[in-house]
C-alpha cells in the first residue's frame, strides 16, 4: 500500500479551532480599526460638524461620563450684535456646561435653554467644554436665531 487512508481523528477538531482562530483575528482587526479611526473616542469617526450658512457647531460623537469634551460654535459674517443659540434644556442639564466668563448670557425658556452670545458684528469663535453626567444617548435640537440647524447626537460612555 502506497497511501493511507485512516482518518485523523482530530483534523476535524483542529479545522473548527482554525476557523475560531481565523475569525477572532478578523474581529480583533475590524475592532482595532473602529477604535483608531474614533469609534470609542477622538478621530474621524468621532468628530461632527454641523453647519449652517454663517454658524457651525463641532463637537465629539463620544464621551466619557465626568469627562471633558470640547464644543465649538464658530460664526461668520455676523450682521448683529448677538447669535441666539437655542438647545434643550434637558440636554444642558445632563452635560453641566459652563459658561460663565464667556460673557455667554443663557436664559430658561420652557423646555428650552437660549444662549445669548456677543459677536459685535465680527466674525469669532467659542469654545466651551461639555462635562456629561449620564451615560447613554443625548440629542438636542440646535437653533440658531430660530431656525433649526439641525441635531446634535452624542455618546456618552460609562
Amino acid at each position: 500500500m502506497t497511501g493511507s487512508t485512516i482518518p485523523d481523528p482530530n483534523r476535524r477538531t483542529q479545522q473548527r479551532i482554525w476557523k475560531v482562530e481565523r475569525v477572532s483575528w478578523a474581529l480583533l482587526a475590524a475592532f482595532l480599526i473602529w477604535g483608531l479611526a474614533g469609534g470609542a473616542g477622538s478621530g474621524p469617526l468621532a468628530s461632527q460638524r454641523i453647519d449652517g450658512e454663517h454658524v457651525s457647531l463641532s463637537y465629539d460623537r463620544f464621551a466619557r461620563r465626568g469627562a471633558a469634551t470640547e464644543m465649538v460654535l464658530t460664526w461668520k459674517n455676523a450682521s448683529q450684535a448677538e447669535l441666539v443659540v437655542s438647545l434643550d434644556s434637558a440636554f444642558i442639564d445632563a452635560m453641566r456646561i459652563d459658561f460663565s466668563g464667556r460673557g455667554v448670557i443663557p436664559i430658561r425658556s420652557d423646555n428650552r435653554i437660549l444662549l445669548r452670545i456677543p459677536t459685535a458684528g465680527r466674525d469669532g469663535s467659542l469654545t466651551f467644554d461639555a462635562h456629561p453626567l449620564r451615560a447613554g444617548r443625548k440629542t438636542t435640537s440646535l437653533q440658531i436665531d430660530g431656525v433649526e440647524l439641525g441635531q446634535v447626537s452624542m455618546l456618552v460612555f460609562p
